[in-house]
């Protein structure tokens, strides 16, 4: 399904920046002294998978803005409700001022052969050698840059020619793209879970590695649901999310078992082996993969220098009674011929799933061999 276009402008979102950062009184102040005092960088601020992009209006609304939405705002797969990857946030160069420069994600976006007073501006961010290497390497198309305006900030400068040329690289390039902003966002979530207010539960993540081998950081409030010879779950049950983390192995054949078929296969023995709902003595309560009419969605994925198959979809109860969306990893450990599958899902059928779901993958994301 394609997302509709809609304006998404800086004007409305402006109130819910200020809102979010608490610091605009602050940094006026700031601003009126910049000139007699060393500029001092402030930390990141800014939503979650949220991402500022500074460009004019025209190419927003035109075949760059298409591009940009195309690529971060379609629907997530594996979701029950339709909920979007990202959200833009676009503003105009001149609005791009130190209070909006604090964001955590920022896109710039610069067409070379734009002699406008914007135009102009933009490519005032490059040195001149930087605009030469540019214009000498057509295969060029992105830079990307850290803590450039605020700490913990990742920032994207997109280029091109012309319009035409930057909206083709975006979307040529639509997995990278998205991936250089997961990886930071990823960052961040495991540091907040992990930070002290919220720490690390070391016993369990002790407890996982003496049951499966797996490395994995384990934040606080989880507790163990059930362990096996090959199997850990842990559950942090809450409301309005209950989440859980499964840890599954066994031995490595061949290259089949990624696929999709063989990795339904795979959690749903673990489901009617061990996943029974613990509200109900009902014999049909077991968890299995409800793809009968909403088909797993699957890809190729690295994580920790390891290959790795991620699947997406929706678990159920055998008898219906519960259910939602699951994020998986399929991986080999070499040395021990071992393969894994671990996962992450929640029940919270009244709300939005989006946010706590790449917090699932956060976490998983932490696993090491």
């Amino acid at each position: 399904m394609r997302h509709t276009k809609k304006n998404y402008s800086f004007g409305k979102n402006i109130l819910f920046l200020v809102l979010l950062t608490g610091l605009l009184p602050f940094l006026q102040g700031c601003d009126e002294n910049a000139q007699n005092a060393k500029e001092i960088k402030f930390s990141s601020r800014g939503g979650v998978l949220e991402v500022i992009v500074v460009t004019d209006s025209t190419k927003w609304n035109g075949s760059i803005g298409n591009a940009l939405r195309d690529v971060f705002m379609s629907p997530l797969p594996g979701l029950p409700r339709e909920e979007l990857d990202f959200k833009l946030l676009q503003i105009t160069p001149t609005d791009f001022t130190r209070f909006l420069k604090i964001h955590h994600n920022v896109i710039l976006i610069t067409v070379l052969n734009d002699n406008t007073a914007t135009g102009r501006r933009m490519k005032a961010y490059f040195t001149k050698e930087t605009l030469n290497k540019i214009r000498q390497n057509p295969d060029l198309f992105m830079i990307g840059k850290s803590d450039e305006f605020a700490l913990g900030q990742k920032g994207l400068y997109l280029f091109g020619k012309n319009n035409a040329e930057v909206a083709e690289n975006i979307l040529k390039n639509r997995d990278n793209l998205k991936e250089y902003f997961y990886k930071a966002e990823r960052a961040r979530i495991l540091k907040r879970l992990l930070s002290a207010g919220a720490s690390e539960q070391k016993e369990l993540s002790q407890l996982v590695y003496k049951e499966t081998g797996l490395r994995m950081r384990i934040p606080s409030g989880y507790e163990v649901a059930k362990t096996d010879s090959n199997f850990v779950w842990l559950r942090r049950m809450g409301k309005p999310y209950d989440r859980s983390i499964l840890i599954t192995y066994g031995n490595y054949s061949s290259q089949d078992m990624f696929q999709d078929s063989s990795l339904v296969n795979w959690r749903n023995y673990f489901g009617y082996k061990y996943m029974k709902d613990p509200d109900t003595t009902r014999k049909d309560s077991y968890m299995s993969t409800q793809d009968d009419f909403v088909p797993i969605v699957s890809r190729n994925v690295n994580i920790d220098n390891h290959y790795a198959k991620e699947v997406r979809g929706l678990w159920k109860t055998k008898n219906n009674t519960r259910g939602g969306p699951f994020l998986g990893y399929a991986f080999v450990d070499d040395k021990k011929g071992r393969f894994y599958y671990i996962e992450g899902f929640i029940y919270a059928p009244n709300e939005k799933q989006r946010r706590e779901m790449f917090e699932m993958e956060s976490i998983l994301y932490s696993f090491k061999l």
